[in-house]
């Protein structure tokens, strides 16, 4: 392979050391990438539907998320990047601070979310129970 300048177009360079192979090799990891995100996305879908007492619709948005992180962090872009010469570490780093400050923001999100699985998956209360939440008193109907 011969060496060449970078030229001022050439992205500072970062195409000049970009041969056929690794261009294959990313757009291969992409591909397996996606494949191996499908695959998360049924056995996950799999496992809530043996839990019983998820909605079909809630069990498609949760099994959503692990399939998104496969693709963008795990095998298919991810290492495409690391293929493609671009040092991989800042974007590690970007995703790890971007999940903290989400993970930090979403967590009262998160914590409601969870107890309506909960409540959904154990069914706690019968039709006609009379309950008592932050003071207010009800009874369970059926709508």
């Amino acid at each position: 392979m011969l060496a060449t300048a970078a030229t001022p177009s050439d992205a500072a360079g970062f195409f000049a050391g970009l041969d056929q192979w690794n261009v294959v090799f990313a757009l291969a990891s992409v591909i397996a990438g996606v494949l191996l995100g499908i695959a998360v996305h049924r056995g996950t879908e799999n496992l809530l539907r043996r839990l019983g007492g998820l909605s079909p619709d809630l069990v498609r948005r949760v099994a959503r998320s692990p399939r998104l992180v496969v693709i963008l962090l795990g095998v298919g872009v991810g290492v495409a990047i690391a293929f493609l010469g671009a040092p991989i570490q800042p974007v590690l780093a970007l995703a790890i601070i971007v999940a903290v400050i989400a993970g930090l923001a979403l967590r009262g999100i998160s914590e409601n979310f969870s107890a309506g699985v909960v409540l959904q998956t154990r069914r706690p209360f019968k039709v006609g129970d009379v309950v008592e939440v932050a003071g207010f008193t009800g009874v369970v109907r059926a709508d």
